[in-house]
C-alpha cells in the first residue's frame, strides 16, 4: 500500500542535490485525499494528471492523510519508460521531506484528528511548495481551505505592519472534488453517522477490535472475496480496501476522523482571506490585496451525494456565485459519484485538468 505519490519533471530528478530555490516558478499540484486517506485510491487519477495535461512540467504531490500510512512509500516519474524506482538523491530528499516534513510533530499516540491532518498538509506545502494549486477531495477539499488560512495567517505573522509580507508560497487555485466543507451532518449520511460516533466514545476502538479479528482469523485471499462481495469492489481498489482493513490501527484512524468531520465541519467559517473580496472591498483593501490574493476556487458537484445534503451544495453554490467556476452535475448525465476515485478518474482527471490549464493561462500571462 503506498503512502507517497510524487512525480517530479525530469530536469529536477536529474539533478544531484535539491534546493527550495529550484522550485522558483515551477507548479506544485498538491492533491489532499479524503477519508479513508489513503493515496493509493487516487493513483489513476494523479497518473492521468500527469501524462493528459500540463501536470507532466509539474510537481504532482500527494499522500496518505496521517495515521493511514504503511511505511510503503512509492514515489514515481512519468518521463521516461522504467523510470520507477528512480533513487537520485532529488527524489529521496523530496520523498523523505514530503512525507515527514521538518517542523511537524506526529502525535505520540498515532491518532489524527482533523486538524492534525490540516497541520500536516501545511506542513508539507511549506517544504515543497511555491506556487499552488490545491486539489482535494470529500474533506480533502476541507482540508484544502484550511490550509488556505493558515497560510493566510502566516503571512499576517511575518510581518508586523501592514501591508502584510509575501509569504513562502502562494495558492493560486483551489479544485474542490464532491466537497464536505459545510454541515457534513446534515448529509443523509451523516444524519446515520453523527449519533453513533458521537455519542459512543469507544466506538472506533471497537471496530477496530473487531476488524482485527476478522482479518487475524481469515486468509488474505478469503477477505479480499468477502470485501468484494460485500462493497463490488473490483482491482486495485479491492487490494486497497483489503490492505486499509490489514493495517493495524487504520479503521480506528479513520472512524476517529469522520467523528471529528461530523463536529467541526459545520457553517461556513471563513471570509474574504479565503473567498476573495468584492470590487468595493478590494478597492478599500488595494494594499493589502496586492500581496495577499485569495485563490480562486472551483467545484465539482454530484447530482446526488450521501455526504453533502442537497441544501446545502446549493447554498455553496449561491454564495460563490460571480467568484468561482462551478460544476454541478445538475441532470446526471455524468453520473457522477462522492467515491470518484473507484472508478471515475478519468471523467474527473478531464475537468481538473482542463481547469490547471485555465489557471495556468490567467495566472502566467
Amino acid at each position: 500500500m503506498q503512502d507517497v505519490i510524487l512525480h517530479l519533471p525530469s530536469w529536477l530528478t536529474g539533478t544531484s542535490s535539491s534546493t527550495r530555490s529550484q522550485l522558483d516558478g515551477v507548479t506544485i499540484i498538491f492533491f489532499v485525499t479524503g477519508n479513508p486517506g489513503l493515496i493509493g485510491y487516487y493513483e489513476q487519477f494523479l497518473q492521468l494528471l500527469c501524462t493528459t495535461g500540463v501536470g507532466k512540467d509539474s510537481i504532482v504531490a500527494g499522500a496518505s492523510l496521517g495515521g493511514f500510512d504503511k511505511g510503503m512509500n512509492s514515489v514515481w516519474r512519468l518521463e521516461d519508460e522504467g523510470s520507477e524506482g528512480n533513487t537520485s538523491d532529488n527524489v529521496q530528499h523530496f520523498q523523505s521531506q514530503f512525507q515527514h516534513p521538518p517542523g511537524f510533530e506526529p502525535r505520540n499516540e498515532g491518532i489524527y484528528d482533523l486538524q492534525d491532518q490540516i497541520k500536516l498538509s501545511h506542513a508539507r506545502l511549506s517544504y515543497l511548495a511555491k506556487w499552488v494549486i490545491l486539489v482535494g477531495h470529500s474533506v480533502g477539499a476541507y482540508i484544502a481551505l484550511e490550509v488556505v488560512r493558515m497560510q493566510h495567517e502566516a503571512s499576517l505573522s511575518m510581518s508586523n505592519v501592514a501591508p502584510i509580507s509575501v509569504s513562502d508560497f502562494r495558492i493560486v487555485a483551489t479544485m474542490l472534488l464532491t466537497p464536505t466543507i459545510h454541515n457534513i451532518a446534515h448529509s443523509p449520511s451523516g444524519r446515520i453517522a453523527t449519533p453513533v460516533l458521537s455519542n459512543i466514545p469507544f466506538f472506533p476502538t471497537l471496530v477496530q477490535a473487531g476488524a482485527g479479528l476478522l482479518t487475524s482469523a481469515m486468509p488474505a485471499s478469503w477477505l479480499g472475496g468477502l470485501v468484494g462481495r460485500i462493497t463490488g469492489m473490483t482491482g486495485s481498489a479491492l487490494n486497497i480496501t483489503t490492505d486499509f482493513l490489514q493495517t493495524p490501527g487504520a479503521v480506528r484512524q479513520a472512524l476517529h476522523l469522520a467523528r471529528c468531520e461530523m463536529l467541526e465541519i459545520g457553517e461556513n467559517q471563513w471570509s474574504e482571506e479565503v473567498w476573495g473580496m468584492n470590487e468595493q472591498e478590494r478597492q478599500m483593501n488595494e494594499g493589502r490585496y496586492e500581496v495577499w490574493r485569495s485563490p480562486k476556487h472551483y467545484f465539482l458537484f454530484a447530482k446526488e451525494d450521501h455526504w453533502v445534503a442537497d441544501k446545502t451544495r446549493d447554498a455553496i453554490v449561491e454564495s460563490v456565485n460571480g467568484r468561482s467556476e462551478v460544476i454541478v452535475d445538475e441532470d446526471g448525465k455524468l453520473g457522477l459519484v462522492h467515491a470518484w476515485c473507484l472508478k471515475q478518474n478519468g471523467l474527473v482527471a478531464g475537468i481538473v485538468n482542463k481547469w490547471i490549464e485555465d489557471v495556468l493561462r490567467e495566472e502566467r500571462v
